[in-house]
């Protein structure tokens, strides 16, 4: 059984293409760590556009960075 993150995240949204999304975790990463932000688990994408009938470029991607409780 798997189990899914309970706490706060940080939710971005991507468009565009797929292969992209490694460019768009950097960005979010850089801008995790200029505010003080840590991630404390792998970050997980919803596919909101179906990728077998949305074009390439109008894809909607949202993705969720789990953060750790405010100190």
């Amino acid at each position: 059984m798997k189990s899914t993150h309970g706490g706060r995240a940080l939710k971005t949204i991507h468009t565009g293409n797929h292969d992209a999304l490694e460019q768009h975790y950097e960005k979010i990463e850089a801008y995790m760590a200029a505010h003080g932000f840590e991630a404390t688990g792998p970050p997980w994408d919803v596919w909101i556009s179906d990728p077998g009938s949305t074009p390439e470029d109008e894809l909607v991607t949202h993705a969720f960075f789990p953060l750790g409780p405010v100190s």
